[in-house]
């Protein structure tokens, strides 16, 4: 069967194309590798030679393109077990709080936002009367948001105070923090086995 023009054509059209998906290799140097080939293989004149050349660059693209999509299948994976592994959080020694036990005033706010801030006593400032802390939130414009966000800061401060390192902001700090040296590791790693395949390919 002979290879035609337009056949080789649009093979390397879509390998071009298919490179600026690639997520793992350089779509540089495997634009190049692709250049190259294609520039060796224009010397060939039997149908037989051709046609095995084609049917190479063919099988390189179509197992390419199976791959990748297992590695964004792979990495989902692994998005969707961190998302899992974040509600493990321990939340059983979160403190409760009593509304007996709380001071609350309304005042006014200060900031942009016209008279709907400046005029109106939504700003609120909740006081834990057993431990004398104070909190102070005027994130909206709504006093009832801003009354409900105030008892979760006072919560979330009782909690660290009274759990330290197994409070709620804790956990979430440690998770964040495991969680970024996951990725460098990751980055570092890729970046060595980059380097080693490089020096075994010559490019280095």
């Amino acid at each position: 069967m002979q290879v035609t023009r337009t056949e080789i054509l649009k093979l390397y059209k879509n390998l071009m194309l298919y490179s600026k998906s690639l997520t793992f290799t350089d779509p540089a140097y495997f634009r190049r590798r692709v250049a190259t080939e294609f520039r060796n293989n224009k010397t060939l004149t039997k149908d037989k030679d051709i046609t095995k050349a084609k049917l190479c660059c063919a099988e390189v693209l179509w197992c390419k393109m199976l791959l990748n999509p297992l590695c964004r299948l792979r990495a989902g994976v692994v998005s969707r077990v961190y998302v899992a592994f974040k509600h493990t959080i321990d939340y059983s020694k979160v403190p409760k709080i009593n509304e007996s036990d709380l001071s609350e005033q309304f005042v006014r706010g200060s900031g942009p936002g016209g008279s709907a801030v400046n005029k109106n006593a939504n700003c609120v400032v909740l006081t834990h009367i057993p431990t004398g802390h104070v909190v102070k939130c005027h994130t909206s414009r709504c006093q009832d948001e801003n009354r409900k966000r105030a008892r979760e800061m006072l919560v979330a401060k009782l909690d660290e105070e009274l759990n330290g390192e197994e409070s709620v902001a804790a956990q979430k700090r440690k998770l964040e923090s495991n969680k970024y040296k996951k990725t460098e590791y990751k980055k570092k790693k890729m970046a060595q086995l980059k380097s080693e395949w490089k020096k075994r390919e010559g490019l280095a």
